[in-house]
């Protein structure tokens, strides 16, 4: 059957742009292939006398990267091949001077921080592919990525591809881009989609990332690596949260640690639990810039520089989840704790054949307060 045969047996509607689908099959006023908002509220104007049917909405067809019908090919794929970065530290956690102008507080440089890594589903609708940003990620390893479990939970890795040396996600190339397939999910076996609980994972690539000035590992923080109120923390990655007429842009949002105490009683207003729990895995921001820009998408980086070598940055926490909604609820995010889970990745590292020293310099102590 043909792509116009399929259409042709679905009402159209919006001057034949958009057809009648029910509304958890409709995310942003587009046809969700993913279905990993399918939870999420339904907010806004719904009811489309177009499609005349309770519980159905007029849903534009998606956009279209790729004019083929050939299937997604798993081949890793680079823009031009940059040349060799000669002022570029091989150490994780590091990073090269950056010049581009910012012009606001929460926008980042390019490659400001080049383990932030962005996970994507690739679906195909129609005979053509369309690729649907998942969450945020960070680089510890040439053929390893940490994230959220919540992001790639009832996924097929085959589905999956991971961008390196991503900056705005609405280009559709970018210099030194990198896109590499995922060839294993390794999921922690106590995770707990109701609570978030244990909601971390392990992306396996299909091939090693180039590294260089746009691409660079983060190191991890192990027992003896301490924060305190003075470490210049930082969360960086893109939004699932789309705002009119602005780019998906990588942002970061500079921050300290809330006490808590204090993200217990914010989320337990905002949700009106009062026996809401913080668990010890997890630990929450206190953003410093106002206002800030909505939360980052799960699996993004909590990231702190070290005090005891200048530029060499820490992967503190893990985005997990969220109550606030953007500025709807005031409640601080919560993200996983790194070091709660060491030895959890320590141990899949060695099972692929992975050493652990490549996320862990030889100085890493943050002085505790």
């Amino acid at each position: 059957m043909t792509n116009a045969d399929k259409l042709a047996n679905l009402k159209r509607c919006n001057n034949n742009n958009g057809i009648c689908v029910k509304q958890d099959l409709c995310l942003d006023g587009q046809i969700n292939t993913v279905g990993h908002l399918l939870i999420e509220p339904k907010l806004g104007n719904t009811d489309f006398d177009e499609c005349d049917e309770f519980g159905v909405m007029c849903c534009a067809l998606p956009k279209q990267e790729d004019d083929s019908d050939e299937s997604f090919s798993p081949e890793p794929t680079t823009t031009t091949e940059p040349p060799e970065d000669l002022d570029w530290s091989r150490q994780c956690g590091q990073r090269t001077n950056v010049s581009e102008k910012v012009d606001k507080v929460h926008e980042t440089n390019r490659w400001e921080f080049p383990w932030a890594v962005a996970v994507f589903s690739v679906t195909k609708i129609f005979g053509k592919a369309r690729k649907e940003f998942l969450c945020g990620g960070t680089l510890i390893d040439d053929y390893l990525v940490v994230t959220a479990a919540r992001c790639v939970h009832q996924k097929y890795h085959s589905n999956l591809i991971v961008q390196l040396g991503r900056w705005n996600l609405d280009a559709p190339m970018e210099p030194r881009m990198q896109e590499v397939p995922v060839e294993e999910l390794l999921i922690h076996r106590g995770y707990v989609p109701s609570s978030q609980l244990n909601n971390i994972a392990l992306l396996v690539l299909a091939n090693g990332a180039i590294l260089g000035k746009a691409v660079n590992r983060v190191c991890l923080p192990d027992a003896n690596v301490l924060i305190n109120g003075d470490s210049v923390c930082y969360v960086v990655g893109w939004s699932n949260t789309r705002t009119p007429n602005t780019k998906n842009q990588q942002l970061k949002l500079r921050a300290t640690f809330a006490t808590t105490d204090d993200c217990m009683q914010s989320i337990r207003r905002a949700t009106r639990t009062s026996a809401f729990l913080l668990p010890k895995e997890n630990i929450c921001p206190d953003y410093l810039d106002l206002p800030e820009p909505c939360e980052r998408a799960a699996g993004s980086g909590l990231v702190c520089e070290s005090q005891h070598s200048s530029g060499q940055f820490f992967l503190v926490g893990i985005a997990s989840h969220a109550f606030r909604n953007c500025h709807q609820f005031q409640a601080h995010d919560v993200f996983l704790k790194t070091v709660e889970y060491l030895p959890w990745i320590d141990d899949h590292v060695r099972n692929q054949s992975r050493q652990t020293s490549f996320y862990r310099p030889e100085s890493s102590n943050f002085e505790e307060s």
